[in-house]
């Protein structure tokens, strides 16, 4: 009987590890997708966010008429280009962690905006456009 008893609890045992490892690789990939998930919307939101810049950016003629369309709440602050500051709800926050950076160049009657949008100081997406200026050669 005792021979019998022992045998139950090595296979108990060895059940109890195979549970263990089978847990273990469940966490391992929910924790994958979950930082899979959030990348993603990060990255969506920063598509959403630059778009919307390089609108603003295509409605106006100067860094301080975009400086005037974006800023809410103190978000825009005014370094080596625009730096527009976001919260993880994409509304106007100074203190926001998603930033979208905006740099205008303009040559030739030709206005060239490079759009980077960051997330805790992680570059997520870049867009580059440009437009003809209203004023300038045709």
């Amino acid at each position: 009987m005792k021979k019998n008893n022992l045998s139950f609890m090595v296979e108990l045992l060895i059940m109890l590890a195979i549970i263990i490892v089978m847990i273990n690789v469940l966490v391992g990939v929910y924790a994958s997708s979950r930082k899979t998930s959030v990348e993603a919307k990060h990255l969506s939101d920063a598509v959403i966010l630059a778009s919307n810049g390089a609108e603003v950016f295509i409605a106006t003629d100067s860094d301080e008429e975009m400086a005037k369309v974006l800023n809410q709440n103190d978000n825009v602050k005014n370094d080596d280009g625009l730096s527009v500051y976001y919260n993880d709800k994409l509304e106007p926050d100074p203190d926001g962690r998603m930033m979208m950076k905006i740099t205008r160049e303009e040559k030739d009657g030709f206005a060239h905006c490079s759009i980077t949008i960051t997330y805790d100081g992680e570059t997520v997406y870049e867009l580059e456009t440009g437009c003809v200026q209203r004023g300038g050669e045709q």
